[in-house]
């Protein structure tokens, strides 16, 4: 297992107290920042999957759906300019309803972040 990194945290737009709301079928950007000891990390191979929440029932995970063809796959990208890792996160397709977000930094942490989109 890898070193475990050091992080800020889920950034705006998506607020870290589980009450963000968006628009369905728009794009929502996840970001983080590597922070510390991590800070300097620029090639950190996150991924973004993403289970809907039902009657508090966690469903099964997916590879989130990118809107920008700059993302790999389900793997963040990272912004020199902002010193951010961002995925952009296409809900179209997707129903109403609250998602866990779930972050993984490839150190065996768990990150996860509940939105709902209406």
């Amino acid at each position: 297992m890898a070193d475990t990194y050091a992080w800020s945290g889920i950034l705006q737009p998506i607020n870290s107290d589980n009450s963000s709301i968006f628009k369905l079928g728009s794009t929502v950007p996840v970001k983080f920042q590597l922070t510390g000891d991590s800070s300097a990390i620029t090639d950190a191979k996150a991924t973004l999957s993403v289970a809907k929440v039902t009657n508090n029932v966690e469903g099964t995970y997916v590879e989130a759906a990118s809107t920008a063809s700059a993302d790999s796959g389900s793997t963040f990208r990272y912004d020199s300019t902002t010193k951010q890792y961002i995925f952009n996160w296409g809900t179209k397709g997707q129903t109403a309803g609250t998602y866990r977000l779930k972050i993984d930094l490839g150190d065996g942490v768990k990150h996860t972040i509940d939105v709902s989109l209406k």
